[in-house]
């Protein structure tokens, strides 16, 4: 079985349900691969190569997890300058990955999907018409109650 790469057709990682985004990135940065897998087929109804790809993408978000912000924004610089390759040695110098999770990281970055911040899963929720998931998402992944959540997503339209 090939290598699944992040795919740009798939819908945005930020709508995976949160459960099933935490569940994922939990099962990924374990290194449990297949059991992430079929968290996402669980929870969104992709088949498995939409969700090995959706997996590919969760592993480059946990790996910028172990990326300085400085080392980001170079290889940003780098990407914005047409050079991808110098983006991959970039991170290699200044941290622990090897070629293929540097390769990974920059590429889910070149997309756009690393870091992606929890106000713009929670918008990104809002503009699908599924404010629940935006609830539970702030809920989940800062630990606040159910009106401090409300609080923090009403303060975005602010």
């Amino acid at each position: 079985m090939g290598k699944a790469e992040p795919a740009d057709d798939l819908p945005p990682l930020g709508l995976l349900p949160p459960e099933a985004r935490v569940r994922a990135l939990e099962h990924v940065a374990a290194g449990k691969v297949l059991l992430a897998v079929k968290a996402v087929v669980d929870a969104t109804g992709l088949d498995l190569k939409q969700a090995r790809a959706c997996v590919e993408d969760l592993k480059g978000e946990v790996i910028a997890r172990g990326v300085p912000l400085e080392v980001e924004r170079r290889a940003l610089e780098l990407l914005g300058d047409g050079e991808p390759a110098g983006a991959v040695r970039e991170v290699r110098r200044h941290t622990s990955l090897d070629r293929r999770d540097a390769k990974r990281y920059v590429s889910v970055l070149q997309a756009g999907r690393a870091r992606q911040p929890l106000t713009a899963r929670v918008r990104a929720y809002r503009a699908a018409n599924d404010p629940g998931s935006a609830l539970l998402a702030v809920q989940v992944e800062t630990g606040m109650t159910r009106d401090e959540a409300e609080r923090f997503i009403a303060a975005l339209d602010d």
